[in-house]
């Protein structure tokens, strides 16, 4: 899902597990400004048309990637 970060385009993920996780990410890529639209069960499309960059600083981002396994994902 953290690839949707790389382009524009709209990219679209099937076989996404309904996991804490999974659902932790998603809900902190679109705090991040990217749109993401259920599709289908286990399936999403994301966005990131406008990443709003002041977010990598502020607490609730920390917080938020603090709590994921794969955080580290994001930054690249």
């Amino acid at each position: 899902m953290c690839v949707s970060l790389l382009t524009s385009e709209k990219v679209t993920i099937s076989n996404i597990p309904d996991i804490a996780d999974v659902n932790k990410l998603i809900g902190l890529l679109e705090a991040m400004g990217v749109i993401v639209e259920k599709v289908a069960s286990g399936t999403f499309s994301f966005q990131a048309k406008e990443i709003n960059f002041d977010y990598f600083t502020s607490e609730d981002f920390r917080q938020r990637a603090g709590s994921l396994r794969g955080s580290v994902m994001i930054m690249g």
